[in-house]
């Protein structure tokens, strides 16, 4: 007897976290070995196939009308999960091959650092919890982050 049509695309889906585990493999291995250019983006040419794949394959099972729908929407939700994990870390493998911008010469470097910015107020915390975030965040972008 075949298999049903919703049997295959369970198969279909379990192939699909297979590859998801291969690039996530790669993915780790990069802090031993780092990868190149290259691999970066053809692994990244990966996780978009599998993501056009899992929309395409929930897409199909969710026309079989199964009994079991929630599970069914749990395992997309996590495959998506995965997928964008995936693309968000070999987004910022591949930053590293972004050349550097040009560097200033010496006579423009010396005439920006003559430049003065005015004095930035920070305000002061004034205890109230619900102000706490808004206060965190201003002092981190404002202070903590420049290196300057």
């Amino acid at each position: 007897m075949a298999p049903s049509g919703l049997a295959k695309l369970e198969h279909n889906r379990q192939a699909l976290k297979d590859t998801l585990t291969y690039l996530e493999t790669e993915q780790a291995d990069d802090t031993t070995t780092p990868m190149d250019q290259v691999l970066a983006s053809f692994l990244m040419g990966m996780v978009k196939t599998a993501h056009v794949d899992n929309i395409s394959n929930h897409n199909a099972i969710l026309e079989t009308n199964p009994a079991n729908l929630a599970d069914h929407q749990i395992e997309y939700n996590a495959i998506s999960k995965r997928i964008m994990r995936l693309m968000s870390g070999l987004i910022g493998i591949k930053a590293r091959f972004v050349p550097a911008a040009p560097t200033a010469s010496s006579s423009t470097a010396s005439s920006v650092h003559d430049i003065r910015l005015p004095k930035l107020e920070v305000p002061t915390f004034d205890g109230n919890l619900q102000h706490w975030v808004p206060f965190h965040d201003l002092f981190i972008n404002a202070i903590h982050n420049k290196d300057s």
